[in-house]
């Protein structure tokens, strides 16, 4: 699966209860490490210490696997900890670990007692430091844990549906593989990949833009008196309806429904980025009724937000136009982002899907550019017939 996604996952995790996260195989090695306290990295350091703790979290998977939910446990040196299991397919593909957290605030004497756990511990000198870094460690109450254990099952099913969607994905870039030989003898299962290659864009919602998008949602009904709230979990209503609507026969639909879909995604961006983007949209009158297929511009804003926007510091404008340029549709997206180097630019999936697509609907008579702006930013320029040449 993709490593960078499921890394930012598991640090949105660890930056809202402020824990450590873990991702483990089957056997119980660490694959990815998020936020790792002082204390855990100390005592990491210490062969001794080390081997305890790995003891400890072998018993909590094992555990956690039998119960075939998350585990909440206290571990060998009197920290709280969560392990859940991660079934992909129906099959065990590894362990979603987090914790290192104080279950209460520890007073003096009940640090004492905790410290003579700890026998790793070679000196009083070293006895002394590991005391001071536990106290560093956060404190999450009763509360907190339970909202952390609800979050933390959120996650773990995100992470498990997106490894199911990638290895989907996979297996329908091997079937498209094998039609290519075939394609004079099988026509007919050239139609069925592209309706598939449709069933699996509309599952393709981006798990961190979701889970990020709830957590505005619940920060906001917390703190505000519910207006925005509103806006925003009407936008995110009108995206996901949009994105899980059942299509046509073809896959098409106007560009006008397409471009209300880029507008809810922007508006439920902007809540979370606040002054930092803006955006606007415009789109002649003759153009909203011509068919084009499904999900085609949405992926073009998505890459321009994430790869361009997001690690921009100053403040960000995303400005998209449609309009009728003789026979054909000219759309263009423009940011002020980062832009990037022609040297170093690697196309991703989005934009190699929307070329795919393309191809399949409009032949040689589509054309998708994208550029870098001498004064920053990127420019994605599109070309397409009013009317697709193919329809699969």
């Amino acid at each position: 699966m993709d490593i960078e996604k499921l890394d930012e996952l598991l640090r949105s995790f660890a930056r809202l209860f402020q824990v450590g996260v873990c991702l483990l195989t089957p056997k119980g090695r660490k694959v990815i490490l998020v936020s790792v306290s002082e204390f855990c990295d100390y005592v990491h350091s210490i062969r001794k210490g080390k081997a305890i703790c790995d003891a400890c979290d072998k018993r909590a998977l094992r555990t956690s696997l039998k119960q075939g939910d998350i585990h909440i446990y206290t571990c060998s040196n009197g920290l709280t900890d969560l392990c859940a299991p991660l079934h992909i397919n129906g099959r065990l593909a590894g362990f979603l670990a987090s914790g290192q957290v104080q279950p209460g605030l520890t007073g003096d004497a009940e640090l004492k007692a905790i410290s003579r756990r700890w026998t790793f511990v070679r000196n009083d000198e070293e006895r002394a430091f590991l005391m001071e870094k536990y106290r560093q460690l956060p404190v999450m109450d009763e509360a907190e844990l339970k909202r952390a254990l609800e979050i933390m099952r959120l996650l773990s099913t995100q992470i498990v549906e997106l490894c199911e969607i990638n290895l989907a994905r996979q297996k329908i870039l091997e079937q498209s593989l094998l039609l290519s030989q075939q394609r004079q003898k099988s026509a007919g299962m050239e139609h069925a990949l592209h309706r598939a290659q449709l069933k699996a864009l509309r599952s393709q919602i981006n798990p961190h833009f979701l889970f990020n998008s709830l957590n505005c949602i619940a920060r906001l009904a917390l703190f505000e008196a519910a207006e925005r709230t509103v806006e925003m979990t009407e936008q995110l209503a009108d995206y996901l309806r949009y994105t899980l609507q059942e299509q046509g026969e073809h896959g098409l639909v106007s560009l006008g429904e397409e471009l209300q879909c880029v507008r809810s995604y922007l508006a439920i961006y902007r809540v979370r980025f606040g002054d930092r983007l803006s955006f606007f949209i415009k789109e002649d009158p003759e153009v909203r009724e011509c068919l084009v297929p499904f999900m085609l511009i949405q992926p073009l804003a998505e890459n321009a937000l994430i790869h361009g926007l997001e690690p921009s510091l100053r403040e960000g404008r995303l400005l998209l136009t449609a309009k009728k340029d003789g026979d054909a549709i000219h759309v263009v997206l423009r940011d002020n982002g980062v832009g990037f180097k022609a040297s170093g630019f690697r196309e991703g999936m989005g934009l190699a899907n929307v070329r795919k697509r393309l191809s399949l609907y409009y032949g040689e008579s589509a054309s998708l550019d994208v550029r870098s702006v001498p004064c920053g930013g990127t420019r994605v320029e599109l070309r397409l017939p009013e009317r697709p040449v193919n329809l699969p």
